[in-house]
C-alpha cells in the first residue's frame, strides 16, 4: 500500500522518472533556493513507488498521510520542459 512520505518538512516529490538527469538538476535548483535570510525547508524525496502517481492520487494520499499543509510535484512536464515547473498543491 502506497503512503506519503513522513517527513520533517514538506516534499518535493518526483512522480515522473524518465529523466534522472532532470531530477539531479531540480534538486539542485531547489537547494539553491537557500541563502542568509531564506531557507527552503523541503524534503527531496525519489521513490519510484510513486512513478506514474496522478495529481489527484497525490493529493488524495497527502490529505490522508501528510502532516504538513502543502507539498511539490515533480511531475512528466518538471522533467520535459527546460523551465521545470513544479506543481504545489495543498492540502
Amino acid at each position: 500500500m502506497l503512503k506519503w512520505p513522513d517527513t520533517g518538512n514538506p516534499v518535493l516529490l518526483p512522480t515522473d522518472f524518465s529523466d534522472d538527469a532532470a531530477w539531479a538538476a531540480l534538486c539542485k535548483a531547489t537547494q539553491a533556493l537557500s541563502d542568509e535570510d531564506f531557507q527552503a525547508n523541503i524534503d527531496r524525496v525519489s521513490n519510484p513507488s510513486f512513478d506514474g502517481l496522478t495529481v489527484e492520487q497525490a493529493m488524495a494520499l497527502a490529505q490522508k498521510d501528510s502532516r504538513h499543509d502543502f507539498a511539490f510535484i515533480a511531475d512528466r512536464s518538471t522533467v520535459t520542459d527546460s523551465e521545470q515547473p513544479i506543481l504545489a498543491m495543498s492540502n
